[in-house]
């Protein structure tokens, strides 16, 4: 009886054996997974913290001159319009006493010149206009272009040769574009308007208060170039047009019949980015 019973043990200790090895193996390979996730986190914190680092710029210290922006809280912004080099400009759009640091959007009816534009195929700009809030119960186009800050401007049309629209064009358009119905010739030239799809999104970097070390030597090494007025320890807002979703093959073109009073709609986004 008891040779049975040893014999029974002898068998069973390389199982037990196996099985403290196995526990082993896990509770090591626990251990790693548990050291490589520790590792992992730190890295990618440490990563995220270097990037934030690299992207902000610093701010003005204790006894350091500094620069602060010319658009701090309030302001005045016009969407103006026209043709280049002639007289043929209007305030499409004007928000008086906004923040310049909350985002809004708008909807702009366009008045297109019928003769510059519609049958000679001048270019169309948008030129975006700020100062600081103020009062706007008299607004004149000369003012504004006299005594506010020019953001940023953009080219609303382009002479291009056009393709035959596609049912889907015509049904995302509808009457927004006032082209559409009119007998389009595939491969002639004719002025296009870029914004059927896409906004006119303005990007404005919020700086806030920077230093003249910074302001003149940290920003130009990364390739941002804000404009000083001269004689005062201000600058003028960094601002430029998103132009990653204004697509060539979304441009439309636009009717040459002078006597249409359909206005197309330009969708304007105001964005502010903090550095």
């Amino acid at each position: 009886m008891e040779d049975k019973l040893c014999i029974v043990t002898r068998e069973e200790l390389p199982m037990e054996r196996d099985a403290v090895l196995t526990r082993s193996a896990i509770h090591v390979a626990d251990r790693v997974g548990v050291l490589a996730l520790k590792f992992m986190l730190i890295y990618f914190s440490l990563s995220a913290f270097l990037l934030i680092k690299m992207a902000s710029v610093p701010g003005c210290k204790g006894n350091e001159t500094c620069l602060v922006p010319a658009l701090k809280d309030r302001m005045d912004l016009f969407v103006v319009t026209g043709v280049p080099g002639t007289s043929a400009f209007n305030i499409s759009f004007s928000a008086c006493n906004v923040s310049v640091f909350k985002n809004f959007d708008a909807s702009i009816k366009i008045w297109i010149h019928p003769i510059l534009v519609r049958r000679q195929g001048a270019p169309m700009i948008a030129k975006v206009y700020a100062r600081k809030a103020q009062d706007c119960t008299d607004i004149h186009l000369e003012n504004i272009i006299a005594n506010s800050i020019e953001l940023t401007q953009s080219a609303l049309t382009n002479v291009m040769r056009t393709r035959t629209p596609s049912k889907a064009r015509r049904l995302l358009v509808d009457d927004e574009i006032d082209s559409i119905r009119d007998d389009i010739i595939p491969g002639e030239l004719r002025p296009h308007w870029r914004f059927a799809y896409s906004p006119l999104i303005v990007r404005v970097l919020n700086l806030g208060e920077l230093s003249r070390r910074v302001a003149y030597d940290g920003l130009a090494a990364i390739d941002v170039d804000p404009l000083f007025l001269s004689g005062a320890n201000t600058y003028l807002p960094v601002a430029s047009v998103d132009e990653s979703s204004i697509l060539k093959r979304h441009a439309l073109p636009m009717s040459q019949n002078e006597s249409r009073v359909t206005l197309p709609t330009l969708k304007f986004k105001y964005r502010t980015v903090s550095a």
